[in-house]
């Protein structure tokens, strides 16, 4: 049988999937506890010879569930969207496969989602007794210091997710390449809507690099399709349901001949609020989000189209990425583990 993994050692998860059982099987066997089958184990054990599993790795995973390991966790708590709450589940549904290696996974929640909110759970990260970190970050000059704080004092891996932060010492991001759904979406909007383009953009803080990487992508591909457009307003909206409602609403008003509406906020309800307070809008309505909410306003008409992302995988390969690099100082090419999104229509949500 071949081995088309070049020099690159196989990791526990390949292991698992080649012999289709789960990690904790593979650890079970590799440490001769628990009950496994006899056919299951002589696979298993087949698979790690031909491949060369290095038993250093054992050593580590035995030494990992003595010691045991604490992983800080600093995103968006369940109570703020769907979208927070499927990412979370991602990261809980990770803990429970590596359960049997003493792994420990601790919830920072970010309720208001405020630079100072999030600096003050980096500050509490940095007090206490953690061996690596998942964040979802705000690019700014003050969470970059604290990371690069963090990594030089504590010396632990730092995974981002859904969100990035340049130059703040993380070994990997785990989301959406942001800028590829934005060119997505201009692509599909070119091509569904003919004539000169007036967009007004909704969107929250800019701060988050997702949205601020999503339209740079829509924008670039925008100036280089030929069409004409117009960028008529960015509507930046707060975190305040009420404030978002009504800066949208003012932005509707002042701009009166758009066709096109680029939604990038948490806040869609109030963006809906906005229009209908507004009057008729007979443009085009496009978003990005979570199928489990999003399906809704699509076939309600609400809104025409939207680019889908995969919370759930954000949150899961976030916490296999820092179990990898804890285990077998694994790290992903280019430092990136990134998702595809989904273009969605009425017929196919």
């Amino acid at each position: 049988m071949g081995n088309n993994l070049g020099d690159r050692k196989i990791t526990l998860k390949e292991i698992a999937e080649k012999a289709n059982v789960s990690i904790g099987t593979v650890d079970r066997c590799l440490h001769n506890r628990g009950k496994i089958s006899s056919e299951t184990a002589k696979r298993i054990r087949e698979i790690c010879l031909e491949y060369g599993y290095n038993s250093n790795v054992v050593g580590k995973a035995m030494a990992m569930r003595r010691k045991g390991r604490t992983i800080a966790v600093v995103i968006n708590a369940i109570s703020r969207n769907e979208f927070s709450a499927v990412i979370q589940k991602g990261l809980r549904d990770f803990a429970e496969s590596v359960e049997d290696y003493n792994v420990r996974f601790e919830y920072y929640d970010l309720v208001d989602g405020s630079v100072e909110e999030l600096c003050q759970k980096l500050d509490q990260v940095s007090a206490s007794e953690v061996d690596g970190l998942i964040l979802k970050p705000i690019d700014t000059t003050i969470v970059r210091y604290k990371l690069l704080k963090i990594r030089e004092e504590k010396n632990i891996p730092i995974v981002t997710c859904t969100s990035d932060i340049a130059d703040a010492g993380a070994i990997a991001y785990v989301g959406q390449d942001h800028r590829k759904l934005g060119r997505m979406m201009a692509c599909t909007l070119t091509k569904v809507f003919h004539e000169h383009l007036r967009i007004l953009v909704v969107v929250g803080p800019l701060m988050n690099a997702a949205r601020r990487e999503k339209l740079e992508g829509f924008m670039e591909y925008l100036h280089h399709s030929g069409r004409k457009y117009e960028i008529c307003d960015i509507c930046e909206v707060s975190l305040s349901d009420a404030e978002a409602c009504s800066s949208i609403l003012a932005s509707l008003q002042a701009h009166r001949d758009i066709n096109a509406l680029y939604i990038h906020s948490p806040q869609l309800d109030q963006c809906f609020t906005a229009l209908e307070q507004f009057g008729e809008f007979n443009g085009m309505k496009f978003a990005f989000g979570y199928s489990g909410y999003m399906a809704d306003y699509i076939r309600s008409g609400k809104i025409d189209f939207a680019i889908y992302e995969d919370p759930y995988n954000q949150g899961y390969l976030a916490g296999e990425t820092i179990f990898d690099y804890l285990l077998e100082g694994i790290v992903p090419e280019d430092n990136k583990r990134l998702l595809d999104g989904q273009i969605v229509f009425d017929a196919n949500c």
